[in-house]
């Protein structure tokens, strides 16, 4: 049975993925990131979530730079020890992130539904309204834009998005020349593999440029029964500028990018991709993380408020740090209208609903609850 959104709610927002959590679409590769920073896991920490993470993907070191296969510096976040509780740079793919979240939200009573899409917003005496494609509309005081790089809350509030060097605006669909390709692909590589590959600690080795991070086998995808023992990694190598590359990675084709760029001698042979992609590196900052609609507040986090190269992880962990940011930013603000609506009779109070109403997100309502536990409404989720 199909669920619909209320007329009024309080917070509404707009996004699926870890940023809220950010919004993607099951036919593309969306998990680009796969490190979470010792700072990113003391805030998820702070809303029970550092744990789940840790317990679904490896506690690395940090990161080690290479020329060929000789060591040029090493990053060791283990040494933050006294610095923080979560000395490690944890090695976890975007997915394993979002799934993690995901189950989270089901156990707070979250529902999941699919095809909700915003498609306007207008100044309402009560706030903001929503429009959806599906005739449907909403009124909600604050709106949250965690729609990724081309949020559709973000272009409706009309804010620039531009990089912040040359202040070209940001066009999915317009590349120029001199941008710098990136290849991410999840592979499977056969083992045994060279004796010096660090299973530990992501490995860039700038001569061939590529670098090799590994991960925790998914539980499902993996090489047929009975092929060879493997191990799972994701793979970053970077394109010469000016590089045609295929529409369709195909594993023929990534075996021979790792082939060319394979800094041992060892032969390192991809039994199998899980997915794999070319991305174009890219930055762009909104002009402004927060704009006024009427009476209403609109806001952007992760992706849709900055966009960063896929390598680093830096969109990630920028994003979460966000979404919880502003979790108990608008957890303070509506806690007092969640008493007035349990104590008000009539008036605007009294019509709105006291759930945090979600469409193609669902995090900062899982940061919300968490953050006053004596409010603990059941939230509805839709994902586009």
């Amino acid at each position: 049975m199909s669920m619909s959104l209320p007329t009024e709610t309080q917070i509404l927002v707009v996004g699926a993925g870890p940023n809220g959590m950010a919004c993607t679409s099951r036919g593309r590769y969306e998990s680009r990131s796969s490190l979470v920073y010792p700072r990113t896991l003391e805030e998820l920490d702070t809303v029970g979530l550092a744990q789940p993470l840790l317990d679904n993907g490896i506690s690395s070191k940090g990161v080690t730079f290479h020329g060929d296969t000789d060591t040029l510096i090493a990053v060791d976040v283990s040494k933050l020890y006294k610095l923080t509780r979560f000395p490690t740079m944890l090695l976890i793919s975007q997915s394993d992130v979002e799934g993690i979240f995901e189950d989270r939200l089901k156990r707070e009573g979250v529902n999941v539904i699919w095809n909700k899409k915003v498609v306007d917003m207008a100044s309402n005496v009560r706030g903001v309204e929503v429009s959806l494609e599906d005739g449907s509309s909403v009124v909600a005081q604050y709106v949250i834009g965690a729609d990724g790089s081309q949020s559709t809350v973000r272009r409706l509030s009309k804010v620039d998005f531009q990089d912040p060097d040359t202040g070209a605006p940001y066009d999915a669909n317009a590349f120029p020349s001199s941008a710098l390709q990136i290849i991410l692909a999840d592979i499977y590589l056969e083992e045994p593999l060279p004796p010096t590959i660090l299973r530990d600690a992501v490995s860039w080795h700038l001569n061939n440029r590529i670098l090799f991070c590994p991960l925790l086998r998914p539980a499902r995808g993996g090489p047929e029964p009975g092929a060879p023992p493997t191990s799972y990694w994701r793979t970053a190598m970077v394109v010469p500028i000016g590089t045609t590359t295929p529409q369709h990675l195909s594993l023929e084709y990534i075996q021979a990018e790792v082939a060319k760029r394979n800094p041992w001698k060892q032969r390192l042979h991809v039994v199998k991709t899980t997915q794999a992609a070319t991305y174009r590196v890219r930055l762009a900052v909104a002009s402004t993380f927060f704009e006024k609609l009427g009476t209403g507040n609109i806001l952007l986090v992760g992706d849709a408020a900055h966009v960063h190269p896929p390598t680093g992880g830096q969109g990630l962990n920028h994003g979460l740090c966000n979404a919880i940011s502003l979790g108990r930013a608008t957890a303070r603000e509506t806690r007092q209208l969640c008493r007035d609506c349990r104590g008000s009779e009539s008036g605007v109070a009294g019509n709105i609903s006291p759930v945090h109403y979600i469409v193609n997100a669902a995090l900062t309502a899982a940061v919300a609850s968490r953050t006053y536990p004596a409010t603990r409404f059941p939230t509805r989720y839709w994902r586009q």
